[in-house]
């Protein structure tokens, strides 16, 4: 059944107390807590997979790991794509921690330790870095984990026509890489780079407020990259309804589009008004939420008007086509999936938002 998109796609979540958890972003502490994964981090992970047996009567001792068997994990929803380059939500990467590993992993202290490499070195200016890969490490099928799967995925994400989301980051740090023998590979960079490793470590993704309260613990913290700075043009939230819906409730659906248009605007002048709102629903502190909030204000991280642009949807429909989550040809068109009629509306009676903070298009 075709569905038609009566929404408000900002870079981040349009309605009032659920703003904060919308607003990705990958961080990183220089050397006190456990980062969080960036699409980069995996750019060189090898999809080795880790052994995970699922005990169904008592658990195996540790030193006889059993291989193979079947583990039940339960989400929320589908994970999209197992495609480890790509750009992921959360609940894929729950799924993906328990399959693909990096060549370095952090631990809890914010250190790097050996993973899939066990030693690491540069040279004398740090403008090539030699990882020597672990031995004995076996994909799923038994094949064992060479310096040519290490080589291949790494030039796999730095391929633009890959789409993958760590591209720009890798690109940007490594010119290339080749495997010097079956076990040992080397990244040519196109300058001093004395951080690579950490780069190459296991991380993870918070929202911005959790960016913010973990500053408070550990100062040193701070971000690598932001999901809507990656992909400005994706679409990271969208209402959907039926035909019939549209059909049979078109005030219902004229007013929530409205309310939320309005509720946009006011985010954006009068801070005082919803702070309180936001600190009810997300139960994050004052002093943690206000952060958050003029974060993504100053980041102009909502539309306020219709945020209907045929570019966005488009870039995203052409994404989730090269990701596989939506079959090749079958990808719907701007005019298939989007009724402006709605936010035309809405803007016809609110208003065009033209700022002063943040203007955006009408569509």
């Amino acid at each position: 059944m075709r569905y038609r998109i009566w929404k408000r796609i900002g870079r981040g979540a349009p309605i009032v107390g659920a703003f904060l958890l919308l607003g990705l972003v990958a961080v990183y502490d220089h050397g006190n807590v456990v980062t969080p994964r960036t699409a980069a981090a995996q750019t060189v992970a090898a999809p080795a997979t880790r052994l995970a047996a699922a005990a169904t009567t008592q658990r195996p001792a540790a030193s006889k790991p059993r291989i193979g068997g079947t583990l039940t994990f339960g989400i929320v929803k589908d994970i999209g794509t197992p495609i480890p380059f790509v750009a992921y939500t959360s609940t894929s990467q729950y799924v993906k921690d328990n399959v693909y590993e990096p060549l370095v992993m952090f631990d809890h202290k914010g250190d790097i330790h050996p993973w899939l490499a066990e030693s690491w070195a540069p040279n004398a200016n740090s403008t090539e870095w030699t990882f020597k890969i672990r031995r004995g490490v076996k994909f799923h099928d038994g094949k064992e984990l060479t310096a040519n799967d290490v080589v291949w995925s790494a030039k796999h994400i730095m391929d633009p026509a890959n789409g993958a989301a760590g591209q720009g980051q890798l690109s940007s740090n490594v010119r290339d890489v080749v495997a010097v023998d079956k076990h040992t590979v080397k990244f040519i960079l196109p300058g001093p780079r004395g951080l690579l490793p950490e780069l190459f470590a296991d991380t993870a993704i918070l929202h911005v407020e959790q960016e913010m309260q973990a500053k408070e613990k550990v100062p040193s913290l701070h971000a690598v990259a932001r999901m809507w700075e990656i992909q400005p043009k994706q679409v990271y939230t969208v209402y959907g309804v039926k035909e019939s819906t549209i059909k049979e409730k078109p005030a219902a659906l004229q007013a929530f589009v409205k309310a939320v248009m309005e509720a946009t605007r006011i985010m954006y002048s009068d801070k005082a008004k919803v702070l309180p709102i936001m600190v009810k629903h997300t139960g994050y502190p004052e002093k943690i939420v206000s952060e958050t909030y003029n974060f993504l204000v100053k980041s102009c991280i909502w539309d306020a008007n219709s945020g209907l642009s045929p570019e966005r949807v488009n870039f995203t429909a052409n994404l989730m086509t090269k990701v596989g989550n939506i079959e090749k040809g079958k990808a719907p068109n701007y005019d298939q999936i989007v009724d402006k009629e709605f936010a035309t509306k809405a803007i016809k009676d609110l208003g065009e938002w033209k700022g002063p903070v943040c203007p955006t298009a009408a569509f």
